[in-house]
């Protein structure tokens, strides 16, 4: 039979050729990947050199995205684009509304033109374009920060302050030298002021003690940390009130084992009797109840009234999220057990019903600790947790049982050893008959930001394990991602939660 004649201009495509033309178009769909990668770990490198905290966000969020979807090119398959012209048109209507909102309207036409040539390639659906979001917000908040002018008290305006245990004083001025009593609210005063340094008068060695690793992240930013005054090791049996007297500072911000009725309120005495104001926090005791007023009372002591309430605000609105979900979950509550500075060692010490036992029952969860120990800590038998047998198991460390063979967690420890140590908390006697550990429901947590304003992100990570089927909304990561962004001026870099498996 004869073939028809093919018209001038067309052909038949086979098979091969259709395969070889389609390889062609991804090698060139990855190229541009490869190629906007190339210029991300740039744009990284150059936020990096800027010290900003969205640059922590840009080199750890956007370069990563961009990393996997290059991966995924280097298989048989590319991952799908928005057409161009389409990208560029989202692009332009979410940084337009970031502009809006962050700048106001008078800016909203310019900003977005730069993020558009800074950004002009294909993008992937999905995933990226959250990212794209997460990275925009987080640079554009951030230069708010750096370059908006930041409400201040009057330096010369007497300062009214009722702090946590009830007590209402007058300061002649906002404090610009105070002394912390618990050094780990240097974290507090950084989401309040760019450089918390410059705010320390002295301080406990509590934070360099207990949490080196993230006290070598505040090092490499403010060197001058290490001139700062050091009154003690952080016992409250140790605390030289002389040597305090001595440094003068405008107020003394006190844990509230100090206030009235404290196992160490005779050093308040003092030091109001020397005419050195003191105001009470709390961030430890019950830091479920007391974190936000804690917040602005010490923003009302350094006269950053409207940045203390911005950050509560942000912090409401995050406790709000957890509430609605789990007044929406159904069936009963999984048991948890929550060991605190989980080691190798003795079972278990464990929250009581109070300090970071409040937030499990928040979170959805029914502590097993909280029904033995009304107070704030409880110590748990083997034979106790066996009987209870709980659903989820959480461990909390840190840096400070590393020579222990606890379980480290936090800033300077790698995903990899972390679960390692995590496996070789739950591999003590006992431990492999739990429910928890059968379903593979075993996470880890880092111990110091419960004391901190941060346990908004801990909060969210609990409700996560207790609840992981319909608390997919609650994500910690990026909460900590904005809270880098518009808020730490050191913003945390590590591995704060993890999972087992």
């Amino acid at each position: 039979m004869a073939m028809a004649a093919r018209p001038w201009g067309r052909s038949d495509t086979s098979g091969r050729e259709q395969r070889q033309a389609d390889r062609q178009r991804h090698a060139a769909r990855c190229s541009g990947a490869r190629y906007a990668l190339d210029r991300r770990a740039r744009l990284s490198d150059l936020c990096l050199a800027a010290g900003t905290a969205a640059a922590q966000i840009a080199a750890s969020t956007l370069f990563a995205g961009w990393q996997r979807h290059v991966s995924d090119c280097d298989g048989s398959a590319g991952a799908p684009v928005l057409p161009r012209r389409r990208a560029h048109a989202v692009r332009g209507r979410i940084a337009r509304r970031l502009v809006s909102g962050v700048w106001g309207e008078d800016h909203a036409s310019v900003v977005p033109s730069a993020i558009s040539l800074v950004l002009r390639f294909e993008l992937p659906q999905g995933e990226i374009m959250r990212r794209f979001v997460t990275i925009a917000l987080a640079v554009l908040a951030t230069a708010r920060l750096a370059f908006a002018p930041q409400p201040v008290m009057a330096a010369d305006e007497p300062v009214v302050v009722t702090d946590i245990a009830g007590r209402t004083g007058t300061l002649p001025r906002p404090a610009m030298r105070v002394l912390l009593a618990e050094g780990r609210q240097i974290i507090a005063l950084s989401l309040l002021v760019p450089k918390p340094i410059d705010f320390i008068a002295a301080w406990l060695g509590d934070f360099r003690r207990n949490d080196s690793e993230s006290y070598a992240q505040y090092r490499r930013k403010f060197p001058e940390i290490d001139q700062v005054p050091v009154l003690g090791i952080g016992s409250d049996g140790t605390f030289p009130v002389e040597r305090a007297i001595e440094i003068r500072p405008d107020v003394a911000v006190l844990g509230v084992s100090f206030a009235p009725g404290g196992r160490a309120n005779d050093v308040a005495r003092q030091l109001e009797a020397a005419g050195i104001p003191v105001v009470f926090t709390d961030f430890f005791v019950a830091p479920f109840e007391h974190t936000v007023a804690s917040v602005r009372i010490l923003g009302r002591v350094i006269g950053r009234d409207a940045r203390a309430n911005e950050f509560a605000e942000f912090y409401e609105q995050h406790m709000r999220r957890i509430a609605e979900h789990v007044a929406r979950a159904a069936g009963p509550r999984p048991r948890v057990l929550l060991e605190t500075h989980a080691g190798v060692a003795d079972c278990c010490h464990a929250p009581g019903a109070g300090n970071i036992g409040r937030f499990v029952t928040f979170a959805g969860g029914d502590s097993i600790s909280a029904s033995v120990a009304p107070g704030p800590t409880a110590q748990l038998s083997l034979e106790y947790v066996i009987s209870a047998n709980p659903d989820v198991y959480i461990g909390t460390g840190g840096a400070h049982l590393r020579a222990s063979g606890g379980l480290v967690i936090g800033p300077g420890f790698e995903a990899a050893t972390i679960r390692e140590r995590l496996a070789a908390v739950v591999a003590r006697p006992g431990f492999a008959g739990l429910n928890a550990v059968r379903s593979g429901r075993v996470h880890g947590l880092f111990h110091n930001i419960i004391a901190t304003p941060l346990n908004i992100v801990a909060a969210e990570a609990l409700v996560r394990w207790i609840d992981p089927q319909t608390a997919r909304d609650i994500d910690p990561d990026a909460t900590l991602a904005e809270l880098n962004a518009r808020f730490l001026a050191v913003p945390l870099q590590g591995v704060y939660w993890i999972d087992q498996k």
